[in-house]
Formats: structure tokens, C-alpha cells, sequence
């Protein structure tokens, strides 16, 4: 009986983070980074107190979720770039327009 316990508590350490994981998932699709920043350091707890024997095997079933992450990332970044590039463009526009305006 006792051997169960443990090993109910080692399931709900592993689903605790899995949960975590998700949620992490689920802000970065809607580009809610200061959770994602949170929840990663949630994540980062919650793997911590999952036994060393375990925790390789959490950190595996986390992969897939991290690299979801990860694509969210790097998709806003390209985003944000081009926002960017399309306002130094604009700007850079606006600047030979009033030059030759001035001119």
C-alpha cells in the first residue's frame, strides 16, 4: 500500500508539469509572453521536485511541448522584425519625401 503512494505522487509531480507545459503552450499561441516567462519558471519548479530517477523521463515527454514554444518564439520574432523593417522603410520614406519637399 505504501508503494503506491509514492508512486501516485511521483504521477501527479510528472502531470503537474505536463499541465504546466500546456499552459505555456497555449499563452505563447496567443503571444502572452510575461506568462509564458512565469509559467516557464513554474515549469522549471515543478521539474525540480520530480525525482531524479524520473525526471529524465519528464523532461523528455516536455520536448515536444518546449519546441511548440520555441516555434511560437521564433514566429513572433520574424513578425516583430518585419514590423520593424516595414516602419525603417516607412520612415526612411517619409524622411526622402520631406527632403525633396524641402528642397
Amino acid at each position: 500500500m505504501s508503494k503506491q503512494l509514492p508512486d501516485s505522487m511521483e504521477d501527479q509531480l510528472e502531470a503537474q508539469a505536463l499541465d504546466i507545459a500546456l499552459r505555456m503552450e497555449r499563452c505563447a499561441e496567443l503571444g502572452e509572453w510575461t506568462d509564458v516567462h512565469r509559467l516557464s519558471v513554474e515549469l522549471r519548479e515543478a521539474v525540480q521536485v520530480v525525482p531524479e530517477d524520473l525526471r529524465r523521463d519528464v523532461v523528455l515527454n516536455l520536448q515536444k511541448s518546449n519546441s511548440q514554444v520555441h516555434a511560437a518564439v521564433v514566429g513572433a520574432k520574424q513578425n516583430i522584425e518585419e514590423q520593424l523593417s516595414t516602419l525603417r522603410t516607412g520612415r526612411s520614406a517619409a524622411k526622402a519625401y520631406q527632403a525633396n519637399g524641402d528642397g
